[in-house]
């Protein structure tokens, strides 16, 4: 049996908030994790110099996800 807990986990797990590309980014980073060999997309938008507007991500591999 599982806990509410775990069950929150796992739906995240399965389709995690943010993940995804944004319209018209700010600044964008493409990262590779040399320790398992996944790539990650990092994604900002800027609301003025002081305010983050969204963060979004995506990549390859994430034990295949």
């Amino acid at each position: 049996m599982q806990d509410a807990a775990g069950s929150d986990f796992l739906a995240h797990f399965e389709s995690p908030y943010h993940r995804g590309r944004l319209a018209e980014p700010s600044a964008t980073q493409h990262l590779r994790n040399a320790a398992c060999g996944d790539w990650v997309n990092l994604e900002v938008r800027l609301a003025g110099e002081d305010r983050v507007e969204a963060v979004y991500f995506g990549g390859i591999n994430f034990g295949g996800v």
